[in-house]
């Protein structure tokens, strides 16, 4: 009992200890770029300082430049109201995205027969921490600034909720029959509807993972309870309100392109993709099919619950999708960075099972491996936390903002090669 309680304690700490750093740095950041645009209304260019003139601009915004609507509410909410409003709900909602990760991570290897109890739980959601710090392209684009964050950071938390809902059935494990049909419905319907009309990697990934789960349900001969129809009618009316705005013609049309020909497009988008890919992504896909490779040892003396052809792989299945939401955006005309913060969480999922599988199989006898590792985590989480303050020392000193890259490539302004700036 005192053990299972300072596992949660701990486990509360640490979730505190990041919430405090992206509220730090969250505060730090200054309005950026589009925030500036982003504080005045679409529809008559006054100042936002009323609830009520969002709904209007959000609207011509849908008209005119784009149908992200769900994320330009928050934006322009968020820029309306004072600062401290957005830090605490940016931390809670990176926290939140950390731990509904560590809950895929969970039902995935429950599915393998893993442990039930805490025991490696500060362990795995800490790993997962590490992970999103030192990879996350584009950090403060996505994590601290204002719009960058309503727009991948928040959205993305909503197709990861609504997604675990399917996983969950999925791997058919925590099932509630006795749960009202009706509520249920209503909270596939809500969920369903905003990740669709979150951004446009997102939403094709979770329509795709939806017409998975529908072909393994079938395949399998389980049942599709009507909330699932739902929940994916809701997401596939989402996603074609999101694609098909009006705005998203009229932007296409002010990008002009070099070359009318398709082929050359395409080719060309698809080496840009591929090369952004390994550069922002290589390093946490290794690490992940390195310790996915090492849980097939475990995985093939554990039960397993989820009623699965035996060659497919859970984890394996987060790597295809995270393929799939960087490649489907070949045939848009706009690309940022910025897309590849949803990979990076697909991949971390995946990361997060492989690791907690590997976890709850060792015996007790490789406990000095947990505690190894622990200390490994720790460690990291003070860089981090270095990074932290020398990165707001610097960026003051030079009144700019703190953000950290991973680099892999030779740069004009460096000695060599950077694994990062921590800038």
């Amino acid at each position: 009992m005192n053990n299972h309680k300072n596992n949660r304690i701990k486990f509360v700490l640490l979730n505190i200890f990041w919430a405090l750093i992206i509220a730090f740095l969250s505060y730090r950041m200054p309005p950026y770029v589009d925030d500036y645009y982003h504080k005045v209304s679409f529809m008559d260019g006054a100042e936002i300082t009323r609830i009520s003139q969002i709904f209007p601009s959000v609207y011509t915004y849908y008209m005119t430049w784009g149908g992200r609507a769900v994320s330009m509410f928050f934006i322009q909410l968020m820029l309306m109201l004072p600062k401290w409003v957005f830090v605490i709900c940016n931390a809670v909602i990176y926290v939140l995205v950390a731990n509904v990760i560590y809950r895929y991570a969970v039902i995935g290897s429950w599915s393998y027969g893993g442990r039930r109890d805490d025991e490696n739980a500060v362990i795995v959601l800490s790993a997962i921490y590490i992970m999103l710090w030192f990879f996350m392209p584009d950090f403060a684009e996505v994590v601290t600034w204002i719009t960058g964050s309503a727009t991948y950071l928040w959205t993305n938390l909503a197709i990861l909720v609504f997604g675990l809902l399917y996983y969950r059935d999925f791997c058919d494990v925590d099932r509630n029959s006795s749960a009202n049909v009706i509520l249920i419905s209503i909270l596939y319907f809500i969920l369903g509807l905003f990740a669709g009309l979150s951004n446009e990697s997102g939403a094709c990934t979770i329509l795709v993972a939806l017409a998975i789960f529908v072909v393994v349900m079938l395949r399998q001969n389980r049942k599709i309870q009507v909330y699932h129809i739902i929940g994916t009618v809701a997401a596939a009316a989402g996603a074609a309100l999101l694609i098909l705005a009006p705005g998203n013609s009229a932007r296409v049309e002010a990008v002009e392109s070099t070359t009318n020909n398709i082929l050359m497009i395409c080719l060309f988008r698809l080496g840009r993709e591929g090369f952004y890919s390994i550069m922002f992504l290589g390093v946490p896909v290794i690490i992940g099919i390195g310790l996915h490779l090492v849980s097939n040892y475990v995985k093939k003396t554990s039960t397993n619950s989820c009623r699965q052809p035996i060659w497919w792989s859970i984890e394996l299945i987060f790597y295809v999708l995270a393929f799939v939401s960087i490649f489907v955006l070949t045939f848009s005309q706009g690309f940022a960075n910025r897309i590849f913060q949803w990979p990076l969480l697909l991949i971390s999922i995946g990361f997060a099972t492989s690791l907690k599988t590997i976890l709850d199989g060792i015996s007790d006898s490789f406990l000095g491996l947990r505690k190894s590792l622990a200390i490994v985590l720790v460690l990291l989480a003070m860089v981090a936390l270095f990074e932290v303050v020398a990165g707001t020392l610097y960026s003051y000193g030079k009144d700019s903002f703190f953000d950290r890259q991973v680099i892999y490539y030779h740069i004009y302004d460096t000695e060599g090669v950077l694994s990062g700036n921590g800038l």
